[in-house]
This record gives structure tokens, C-alpha cells and sequence, in this order.
């Protein structure tokens, strides 16, 4: 999965090295192999968000707990509108990190992006593609924090879009 990642930022981003000419260095693998990205196109956010709901309920099905799956999002006014549409689909949800020390809360974390920094998920689900990036602000900042993103996922990693953008449509080429 960390090749697919560093494939799709690279192909994002279009750069073999930061700015400030610092290489980027091919990400390494503790030998854990696992499907490739999804990506998936849908008519509307409302769509992307309840084909992740299914997506969980699946990974759920299958043993994985709710409080190790995350749906990150690029902007914090999208985080409450996925937890709202994720508990209306029976799937239950909240805004942050589940806190370690309750176990007995099972719900999924939805993040922003920028603070899924540093954790990981057995799946990650990012819905939004399409709305990347966002004229106001850096593409290639935008770029690195949804590989930042992306790289969250031990085992499964679902994108969404419901509209096209540079971005959709180069992680569509990569998910190939």
C-alpha cells in the first residue's frame, strides 16, 4: 500500500524532491502487503459517504472494530458532515480520536487530514477527492497532506469523488 501512496502523491505533486531540493525517499515496508487503494466516483458527497458507510460496515463485518477505522477529511466543515451522514446510515461516528483508555466506545474517528498526522488505521476511508485542490490555497501542500493521509492505512484505503479535478483524476490513473 505504501508504493500506491507514494505513487499517488508523487503523481499529485509531479516532484521527485521538496522544494527546497531534499529527495523524496520511497517509503518502507515492515513486509505487511494488502490490496491496492480504492477509488470510487458517485454522484454526490452525500453517495461518497454512504458507499463508506457500506465500506466500514463490510470491514466491520469482518472483525475489524469501529475505533480502528478513520474517514479523514481536507476541510473541518466536511468532518461533522460525515459524522452526521455516517450515524444516519447506522454507522456510529464522531468528530476526533476515540480516546485510547475507553474501550468499551466503539465508533469510527473522523479526522481532518492534517490531524490524522502521526496515526494509523486499519482502514482509512477519504471522501472529497473531487473538491482537490482548492484554488485558496498550495496544491502541492494539498498534495502532501492527502499522502499524509493516505499513508494512515495499514490495510485498506478508500477514496472517494463526486466531481473530476487534477487530483481525482490523477489518483483514478494510480488506483488502475
Amino acid at each position: 500500500m505504501l508504493c500506491y501512496n507514494r505513487a499517488l502523491a508523487q503523481n499529485l505533486t509531479g516532484q521527485e524532491a521538496e522544494e527546497d531540493g531534499t529527495p523524496l525517499i520511497a517509503p518502507q515496508t515492515a513486509g505487511r502487503h494488502g490490496p491496492k487503494p480504492e477509488y470510487i466516483e458517485l454522484p454526490t458527497f452525500r453517495d461518497e459517504v454512504l458507499c463508506i458507510a457500506e465500506k466500514i460496515r463490510a470491514c466491520n463485518v469482518d472483525g475489524t472494530s469501529l475505533r480502528d477505522i478513520a474517514v479523514l477529511a481536507y476541510r473541518n466543515a466536511q468532518v461533522e458532515t460525515v459524522v452526521t451522514l455516517l450515524n444516519q446510515a447506522g454507522i456510529p461516528a464522531r468528530s476526533g480520536l476515540t480516546a485510547a483508555n475507553d474501550a468499551n466506545v466503539e465508533e469510527v474517528n473522523v479526522l481532518t487530514l492534517h490531524s490524522s498526522k502521526g496515526l494509523e488505521f486499519s482502514m482509512v476511508a477519504i471522501p472529497g477527492i473531487g473538491e482537490l485542490p482548492l484554488a485558496s490555497h498550495d496544491a502541492n501542500e494539498q498534495a502532501r497532506v492527502l499522502y499524509v493521509g493516505m499513508t494512515r492505512a495499514i490495510n485498506s484505503l478508500v477514496l472517494t469523488a463526486h466531481q473530476s479535478s487534477g487530483f481525482a483524476e490523477k489518483i483514478k490513473q494510480a488506483c488502475r
